[in-house]
């Protein structure tokens, strides 16, 4: 798994949107989803495209909090937690 925390950007439209994006691989390779696989953070869907999730917001969602991400496939599930800078 790969994931990518961007937070701000450099002009005012950017600077209060926070991006994660979570991709999967297994031995460096992608993982191909097929099934109803879902992922949230702290109850926020992202948005699937391909093996890549994603979802842009507010930074206060995020900043300084505990970011819980839940991956789920199913009825299985499984949450890594992080607080985010």
């Amino acid at each position: 798994m790969i994931d990518r925390l961007s937070v701000g950007g450099y002009d005012a439209s950017t600077r209060d949107i926070t991006e994660m994006a979570i991709t999967f691989s297994s031995q460096g390779r992608p993982i191909q989803f097929v099934a109803d696989e879902t992922v949230t953070c702290n109850g926020v869907a992202l948005q699937r495209g391909g093996g890549i999730f994603d979802a842009k917001v507010s930074t206060e969602a995020f900043a300084g909090k505990l970011v819980a991400r839940t991956y789920s496939s199913g009825r299985s599930s499984a949450t890594i937690a992080f607080v985010a800078p």
